[in-house]
């Protein structure tokens, strides 16, 4: 049937008869004009000020067809698949593939998986199956932590690569650093020279990996093995140092031979808090005093916890702890009791008790740091009566020297203590920063040291330790370091 109309394509007017839809008269207009459904839709909607997405769906509004049913008919007809006709769209609408398949599937009813489906389904393009759709996501949440960590790589390289240094290198800048400084200053004689210090594993040896060093920074656990508070020193049989660390509340354990670095931190059950004592016994178990637990630990050589002391019936808080192997005895500097409970090692008993609360000699007043000779000598830094006190292994009193005042000899804050091979005793002040050297008679023979950060000086010097060797260990706390010194003195001068 010929209405007898034509459209008028100039003006982008669609005049409309009753009794044709307009899909019927869209239909009759492209049969005869020769275009495609899809070119005269364009041609129509580019004139007529309407969007291709708009036009579609008031003609579809009127024809009865839904938004999806009228592009899968025009698509089909004009050769394009469901996907190349949205693109096509959806690009001269304004709007992005993605949000014209929400607003077609949202008035058409099947949701954007069910649509995109049935669309591959009609282009024959095979649909993603769950399995892959899943092992895509699993890469896809996998690639993001690599790049991350990647990159946390790549900005960490210059830091770690800065501290890497050749093994011949590191130790030839080392040599050179150590100065040669001797005590007394020339022309007289020396008797204790300089050897170096340890803070950190690095200062023993201890080479980290480019992976460790980035790892480490990543994490900023850069310092956290670097020595922050020594308080005290001890050595095993294999020439390990440990040290006593109250702020890091830890053991720091350096393998100078291995060039090895471990720690100490308490047991499963507890931590320990303000490690203040140390003592090693001749199996190599090691003794830890915890000035805040009020407890002694126990660990075995290889560093796994062993036991606690039965201490609960004699202890009130443990300040510095020392160990005669060869009489099987702990000697314990209980500061609150005033006194020092020596503990037979095999039965975990209090084997005897030295001295009271008093200013009598053998009394004492706060003792703080103890120590032991070759012959069974105990010294004990007696700090509120500021003075040494040296008593022989049955309990006696020897001698008893020192007091408070500002000159040579006199004490300001006694703290560590230690004597040599040859009977002469340490006494480390933190009041003056220096290290005193006295016979057993209390004579003053030598001092060195003085407040400063560099090489021989100190920063409130704490725990004392003189080995077989009579090399002195100094913790010195707040420089963070132990500084380590030779005696070449008396029998053994140069």
């Amino acid at each position: 049937m010929d209405v007898g109309l034509k459209p008028d394509l100039r003006s982008g007017v669609l005049p409309l008869q009753p009794g044709f839809s307009p899909k019927a008269i869209r239909r009759k207009i492209t049969r005869r004009s020769g275009f495609s459904p899809k070119a005269a839709m364009q041609r129509i909607t580019r004139r007529s000020g309407f969007s291709p997405k708009a036009a579609m769906q008031r003609i579809t509004r009127r024809s009865g067809f839904s938004p999806k049913a009228t592009m899968q008919r025009i698509t089909r007809r004009s050769g394009f698949s469901p996907k190349a006709a949205m693109q096509r769209i959806t690009r001269r609408s304004g709007f992005s593939p993605k949000a014209a398949m929400r607003r077609i599937t949202r008035r058409s009813g099947f949701s954007p998986t069910a649509a995109m489906q049935r669309n591959t389904a009609h282009a024959g393009i095979p649909p993603v199956k769950p399995a892959q759709a899943l092992w895509r996501t699993m890469v896809q949440q996998a690639v993001k932590p690599i790049l991350s960590l990647t990159i946390a790589l790549l900005l960490a390289a210059p830091h770690a690569w800065a501290e890497e240094a050749p093994p011949v290198k590191a130790a030839q800048a080392k040599a050179q650093a150590t100065p040669d400084l001797v005590w007394p200053s020339p022309p007289l004689p020396p008797r204790i020279r300089y050897l170096g210090s340890v803070s950190s594993p690095e200062d023993i040896g201890r080479k980290k990996g480019f992976f460790r060093k980035a790892w480490e920074f990543i994490r900023g656990e850069q310092d956290d093995e670097q020595i922050a508070r020594p308080m005290a020193v001890a050595l095993d049989g294999r020439d390990r140092l440990l040290v006593a660390d109250t702020k890091r509340g830890r053991v720091h354990i350096f393998d100078r031979r291995k060039g090895e670095y471990s720690s100490l931190r308490g047991s499963k059950w507890e931590t320990l808090r303000l490690p203040i004592g140390l003592a090693v016994d001749g199996k190599d178990n090691i003794y830890v005093a915890d000035g805040e637990l009020n407890r002694i630990f126990i660990f075995r050589p290889d560093g796994k916890f062993d036991r606690m002391l039965d201490t609960a019936a004699w202890l009130k808080r443990p300040s510095a702890l020392a160990i005669d192997r060869a009489r099987q005895r702990l000697y314990v500097a209980d500061t609150p009791a005033h006194d020092i409970k020596v503990v037979d090692l095999p039965t975990g008993k209090v084997h005897s008790v030295i001295g009271r609360r008093g200013e009598a000699h053998g009394e004492f007043n706060f003792p703080t740091f103890i120590a032991l000779d070759r012959q069974g000598h105990l010294a004990v830094t007696d700090s509120m009566n500021m003075r040494i006190q040296i008593f022989d292994a049955a309990g006696q009193l020897v001698s008893s020297f020192g007091k408070h005042g500002d000159g040579s000899g006199d004490f300001s804050a006694p703290k560590g203590v230690a004597l040599d091979s040859e009977g002469h005793v340490y006494v480390a002040d933190a009041g003056f920063d220096n290290i005193q050297v006295f016979d057993e008679a209390g004579e003053l023979l030598l001092l060195w040291g003085t407040s400063g950060q560099e090489a021989g000086k100190f920063w409130l010097p704490a725990g004392l330790l003189i080995d077989a060797q009579d090399r002195i260990y100094v913790a010195d706390s707040y420089n963070k370091r132990v500084q380590i010194f030779q005696y070449i003195g008396g029998r053994n001068a140069k």
